[in-house]
């Protein structure tokens, strides 16, 4: 509802479905509380609908050629989704001939203004399911601090599955214009340890 200001013998203002009046008879403080409501009205939302300006994540956009330590080779491609997240596809191969593909989703969340991070793989043996939270991306490098969860399942077993849930953190670490390293860490015995890291080159905007 737009804002109203009338003047007549008897001033009154109504902002949002909330009605404010003042009679002769009334004393100041009533309208002073009819000014702080339209100034609530129509002051802006602190709250920022999208990452900052200085945010580096949209550099990620495109396709990457990646070299991890353990000998796979990937195709990372980041595309911008019509919601504004942001999909990664990874498309690996190991030395021994094993090929497969991890999706990931990237959104940025207003209310909190921190990113989130999400992957889920299903598989006939078990499921693995990786999430976490970060900063804008505005220094060198950039965190995700979240849970890994994976079950197992075994074919023809009684047994029931196997659930594991442990601390991980995720790092993208900037090491040129079109360079960038990412490490995945979990947490175990007191201490972080690495169980991946990938180095990914520009091969296309």
């Amino acid at each position: 509802m737009p804002l109203s200001l009338a003047a007549h013998a008897r001033p009154s203002v109504s902002v949002r479905g909330t009605h404010c009046e003042r009679s002769n008879s009334r004393d100041m403080r009533t309208l002073g509380l009819c000014f702080v409501l339209c100034a609530a009205a129509v002051s802006p939302l602190s709250a920022q609908d999208t990452a900052p300006a200085a945010d580096r994540t949209a550099g990620l956009i495109g396709t990457w050629q990646c070299e991890s330590f353990r000998h796979s080779d990937g195709t990372w491609t980041f595309v911008r989704n019509s919601d504004d997240s942001i999909a990664l596809k990874n498309k690996f191969r190991t030395d021994t001939g094993l090929s497969g593909e991890f999706d990931e989703t990237y959104s940025f969340d207003p209310q909190s203004g921190l990113w989130n991070w999400a992957s889920m793989q299903i598989d006939r043996t078990g499921s693995l399911q990786e999430d976490g939270k970060a900063k804008p991306w505005t220094e060198a490098t950039w965190t995700f601090d979240g849970r890994l969860r994976t079950t197992e399942m075994s074919t023809g077993s009684l047994q029931p599955a196997r659930t594991l849930a442990r601390n991980i953190r995720m790092v993208y670490t900037t090491l040129g214009p079109d360079t960038f390293r990412r490490d995945m860490e979990t947490f175990y015995d007191g201490r972080w340890a690495s169980n991946s890291a990938s180095t990914c080159k520009r091969t296309s905007a």
